[in-house]
């Protein structure tokens, strides 16, 4: 981690911002957050980005944080062309987007968004989901080519070889932490289901590749989390996930909404197809399960995180799927 004291010195020596009441906010997963306030009262967010927990953005840290800075480019690009809604990073004095302050962590500075994010399985007000479906409608229809450092994400899984391993060495013992040996032990009471969802995403992939689907700009992650809330105003925020990619890698999280898709389609002219949004769900899903599988083969302490991700791993074994909008289906 980086103390108060750094943060300061390092935000005033590449933003040129002295910020004054420094304030630890305590939300994120691999991310740690501030608010500041510059001496003419105008109100900031600081993000520090653990770089060792971004495996979709690169193997290790140095190339994590070149995925880091083209995603958080393309936000940045896609936010002075006019799409208000996306929460984009502030660049530095010399035209940086983040600061490598340490090796494994890499700095941001963003504007102050007012009100509230939702929750994961939360509804939340009707009126903000439909905004937020107008919002991803207008994303997916900007300019893909604003931005040639945009990563294209298809359907594959991420982390699918090292979920194929556990479960090729589910019989021996793993000893990385507290965690290790129940998960192992999870794992091998449901490995036959596993491979059963791997083979249904093969067929589903095969399904969505055939079909050619065009590649838009996505955000990637527009659950109730990434969603400030402001009167009646929807943000969008944390875009390292943004990627060119099927329309359906962002609307399958309202899949459980016809009426909501109905309003996509008629605002983009786009309707999403029923085996893509099948497609990106189960990846959803089996890409936490793969995450949540490495870390307790890793070396690992009992903590909250690792708490957080014992919950979730096994939810997924227990056949319950992503619904972040809404209580979703019982299984698979």
């Amino acid at each position: 981690m980086v103390d108060d004291d750094r943060l300061a010195v390092v935000l005033a020596e590449a933003w040129g911002l002295e910020l004054t009441r420094l304030h630890y906010v305590p939300k994120g997963f691999a991310s740690y957050h501030w608010t500041g306030v510059a001496a003419d009262g105008t109100r900031w967010f600081v993000k520090l980005d653990g770089l060792e927990h971004k495996p979709y953005l690169g193997e290790d840290p140095t190339s994590a944080a070149a995925g880091l800075e083209a995603a958080y480019a393309t936000a940045h690009l896609l936010a002075t062309a006019g799409l208000e809604f996306v929460v984009a990073p502030v660049p530095a004095l010399d035209g940086r987007i983040l600061d490598r302050i340490r090796p494994r962590w890499a700095l941001s500075l963003f504007p102050f968004v007012a009100g509230a994010s939702g929750r994961w399985g939360r509804r939340g007000r009707a009126d903000a989901r439909r905004r937020l479906i107008h919002a991803l409608a207008r994303l997916h229809g900007a300019d893909s080519t604003a931005s040639p450092l945009v990563t294209i994400r298809g359907w594959e899984l991420p982390g699918r070889s090292a979920l194929e391993a556990a479960l090729a060495e589910v019989t021996a013992p793993w000893s990385g932490g507290p965690f290790s040996e129940t998960a192992r032990r999870a794992l091998m009471d449901k490995k036959e289901l596993v491979r059963e969802w791997l083979a249904a995403l093969d067929s589903l992939q095969s399904a969505v590749a055939a079909a050619r689907p065009a590649l838009v700009i996505t955000h990637g992650e527009p659950h109730p989390g990434n969603v400030m809330i402001d009167g009646d105003q929807v943000r969008i925020i944390d875009w390292d996930t943004v990627a060119l990619a099927p329309v359906e890698r962002d609307l399958w999280m309202f899949s459980d909404d016809p009426a909501l898709l109905d309003a996509y389609a008629a605002a983009s002219g786009c309707s999403a197809h029923p085996t893509a949004l099948s497609c990106y769900r189960l990846i959803w899903a089996l890409s936490d399960l793969a995450a949540f599988t490495a870390g307790f083969r890793r070396p690992h302490d009992r903590n909250r995180a690792t708490e957080h991700s014992w919950r979730g791993f096994l939810r997924i074994l227990d056949g319950s799927e992503p619904a972040p909008y809404g209580p979703g289906r019982a299984a698979r």
